[in-house]
């Protein structure tokens, strides 16, 4: 999957540590897909959390031919991987987002080994970011408003000004991990390096963002033109190689 999400980037190394981290993921239970899948039934009908994974469903990539409708091929295989991990952990059960990150595993992956992937991609954030009080990405979104106090100062002091609450939408970039907040392309080699490296990653690049976009936003004079230069990110020309060059100063 790595060779393919970054059109060959990845080393041999790099290759071998998705699969063991794959592996390593499947060794929980190797049999336990396959009994969740056979535990759904009616239950999608009573089951507020099986109900907000079907609303959930075309939301997902709604760019995406595969994703874009319920009439979409891979739609049916998403709604299965998430009904499984409602029962694989029933501490979390669902949560928005998980949705993206099964999603792209389903690019790239068949099914039960994209479930895997969620699971494995789960482990790879702190403890309780995906449960229902969302603590370990609330805890991330403190810390890394703090490192735009002190790495964007004038920036930090421009929103607050303009009432612009940035973290409404990097909350978005922690909990899928930049997917369709970015460009296509562009995030699927930041999830190569956080699949490598772990959360840190997702400090760095949502930082770079910031860098990227800090002069159009200190030129914002109303929470309107900031938000649009927010939301509109993905649409930017941004090249990974500028984006990693940025995160490393």
């Amino acid at each position: 999957m790595v060779n393919k999400c970054v059109g060959g980037t990845r080393n041999e190394v790099g290759t071998k540590y998705y699969k063991n981290l794959l592996d390593k993921a499947k060794e929980q239970d190797i049999d336990l897909y396959a009994n969740d899948i056979d535990l759904l039934g009616e239950d999608n009908y009573t089951d507020p959390i099986l109900r907000l994974i079907d609303s959930d469903l075309t939301r997902t990539l709604p760019s995406n031919k595969y994703f874009c409708s319920l009439n979409g091929e891979k739609i049916p295989k998403l709604r299965r991987i998430l009904y499984a991990y409602r029962y694989y952990n029933t501490d979390i059960g669902y949560c928005q987002g998980l949705n993206r990150l099964a999603a792209l595993g389903l690019l790239f992956l068949e099914e039960e080994d994209a479930f895997w992937f969620l699971v494995a991609c789960i482990n790879l954030q702190p403890k309780d970011y995906y449960n229902e009080k969302l603590l370990g990405v609330i805890i991330d979104q403190a810390v890394f408003s703090e490192i735009v106090n002190e790495k964007l100062p004038r920036l930090a002091n421009h929103l607050k000004y303009l009432d612009v609450d940035f973290q409404l939408y990097s909350l978005k970039w922690f909990m899928t991990v930049f997917i369709d907040s970015l460009s296509h392309e562009l995030y699927l080699k930041i999830f190569d390096c956080f699949l490598n490296e772990g959360n840190k990653v997702i400090f760095r690049f949502a930082l770079a963002l910031l860098k990227m976009c800090e002069n159009d936003l200190l030129e914002s004079k109303t929470f309107s033109d900031a938000h649009h230069i927010l939301e509109s990110i993905r649409n930017r020309n941004i090249q990974f190689s500028d984006l990693s060059n940025v995160s490393c100063k």
